[in-house]
């Protein structure tokens, strides 16, 4: 094959170069423009785009060789030459092709670039940014050398035991795997997750709303394949806040809304304590920037209730400091659509969400995750009653109620746990509340919570267990505080629930020795009969150090 005859398949060379080079450029402007520059660049570098240029490029560069030489290489017969032109033309059309079906497709696309955005990513991005400050650095080698090797060995002096020398070898050998660790670490800097945050406010800048949902869509599945350190949830959440306040400035209430139902589907996944809590915190403060939109603070609440259902502990802590927030939330007004359903009230809505877990805890036996409500709810309490309808009030009362009588049921077996006083303080704090707002009116509004505060105490009432008050011998004290509490009360609805204390269906759970016992010991301290007919007798009646 000689020089001129290749020459000849130069046209169909330098078009097809052409053609690659052009649409593949007018195609990479569209992406740059519509998904923002990272998340183009992104796309662009990828080995498949490099192996395309490595099948079109061979026959200039054959072509350019022989020219120079005057010969064609032995090897490089028509058949060849042909078959590398072929082959060129053919990547180009799939090249071309896979850019305008991937281009044109919001979905497509930022899954693609999505594919590096994983929490193991995330993770040690977070990890190498901490480690660029030596300080933090020095810190986390403190840290790992006293939860491995204990106290003693950094640098002991006086009549303290040296430690061995293999333990000095072990310690050596995770020292310098640390500071390797760090070295490699170097090269992650780069927030994976930013790029897909991007290209959201590049879709709300545009006005295209497909772009947006596509990149908070895929945020939250890539995200959802392990668990997050608590370093990384906090660039996650930085972003996601500057990523709200540009769907604030472009007015999308649609984009916030998805933003916190994509922070709800992380959480969704089993994690630490510390990451969970300051992923929730996060989503609380989505929330509270917001408080008078009435979408966004409802799907903010929707994503507590998701990260709740793997995190229970840190989403209720937080529940705990957003009700004190929405607690100044006016209710919006009643307004009924064609299904019959009102408009949902934020708050109520919060508050319902403590009744859900608060049932959970009590279900699943989880005395830590019942304290927590306890805690939340005594937390909101003291803001109460803010701008809130008695409904809403009571919602939170519910969810106090429940898990204060879980409170008691596990004190009365014994338990070495205390929550039931808190719930009882702050279902007093309710009942007063509950009783400025309804004014001194009749029907009185606290009746239900005189009976829920009696069910704690015939609960609590079997553990004799002394907390230094000495009631008196064989006397509970838990049972002695919560009967206190109770007749701060109004005595006729004292009487009320000790009438549906003996005669309700839903109270006959409680031994009636129990019931019996708490009512004896509310009349010896009241000195009344309180709605019943005669004084009952209590365990030793012959003690009134009550």
């Amino acid at each position: 094959m000689t020089v001129t005859e290749l020459l000849r398949l130069a046209p169909f060379s330098l078009g097809t170069i052409t053609i690659l080079l052009a649409a593949g450029g007018l195609i990479f402007g569209h992406a740059y423009g519509r998904y923002g520059d990272d998340a183009a660049i992104s796309f662009l570098l990828r080995w498949r785009f490099v192996a395309a240029g490595a099948v079109v490029f061979p026959t200039p560069v054959l072509m350019l060789v022989s020219f120079g030489r005057g010969e064609v290489p032995a090897w490089l017969t028509e058949r060849v030459a042909a078959v590398l032109v072929a082959a060129g033309i053919a990547a180009t059309m799939l090249v071309v092709g896979y850019l305008l079906l991937s281009v044109s497709r919001p979905g497509m696309f930022l899954a693609t670039v999505g594919k590096r955005v994983t929490t193991r990513r995330l993770n040690r991005y977070a990890l190498a940014v901490r480690w660029r400050q030596a300080n933090e650095f020095g810190f986390d080698v403190a840290g790992r050398r006293y939860r491995w090797f204990g106290a003693e060995i950094p640098g002991l002096r006086g009549d303290a035991a040296k430690p061995g020398r293999l333990r000095r070898v072990r310690w050596s050998v995770v020292e310098r795997w640390m500071k390797v660790r760090r070295l490699a670490l170097r090269g992650f800097r780069t927030d994976p997750s930013e790029m897909l945050f991007d290209a959201a406010a590049a879709g709300l800048k545009n006005g295209n709303m497909r772009t947006w949902r596509s990149a908070l869509d895929v945020i939250g599945r890539r995200l959802t394949t392990g668990s997050l350190d608590a370093a990384a949830v906090g660039h996650l959440v930085a972003n996601a806040q500057a990523l709200e306040e540009s769907a604030h400035r472009q007015g999308s209430e649609d984009c916030k809304v998805r933003l916190c139902s994509a922070l709800g589907v992380v959480g969704g996944v089993p994690m630490s304590d510390d990451a969970a809590e300051a992923l929730a915190k996060g989503i609380s403060s989505l929330a509270e920037r917001r408080l008078g939109e009435h979408r966004p603070v409802m799907a903010a609440i929707d994503a507590l209730r998701a990260t709740a259902a793997a995190n229970g502990i840190p989403a209720v802590k937080t529940i705990g400091w957003l009700g004190q927030h929405l607690a100044a939330v006016p209710p919006p007004a009643v307004v009924y659509g064609f299904d019959g359903d009102r408009i949902e009230h934020p708050t109520r809505a919060l508050f319902a969400l403590l009744v859900e877990l608060a049932g959970r805890a009590d279900h699943d036996d989880d005395a830590r995750l019942n304290d927590a409500i306890i805690d939340a709810g005594s937390m909101i309490v003291r803001r109460l009653p803010g701008s809130q309808d008695r409904e809403t009030i009571e919602t939170l009362g519910f969810a106090l109620g429940r898990a204060g009588i879980a409170a008691g049921r596990r004190y009365g077996k014994g338990e070495d746990w205390h929550g039931t006083h808190d719930a009882v303080a702050a279902l007093v704090r309710v009942h007063e509340v509950l009783h400025e707002a309804n004014s001194g009116a009749e029907p009185s509004p606290s009746d239900w919570i005189a009976e829920e505060l009696a069910r704690m105490g015939c609960w609590v009432i079997p553990n004799t267990r002394s907390l230094g008050f000495h009631i008196g011998s064989g006397l509970s004290d838990m049972a002695a505080l919560v009967a206190q509490r109770l007749l701060e009360l109004p005595h006729d609805s004292i009487a009320r629930a000790f009438v549906e204390l003996q005669v309700r269906q839903h109270n006959s759970d409680i031994p009636q020795g129990n019931r019996d016992a708490f009512i004896a010991r509310c009349q010896r301290m009241s000195g009344e009969l309180l709605g019943m007919g005669v004084f009952l007798e209590a365990p030793d009646d012959s003690d009134d150090g009550a």
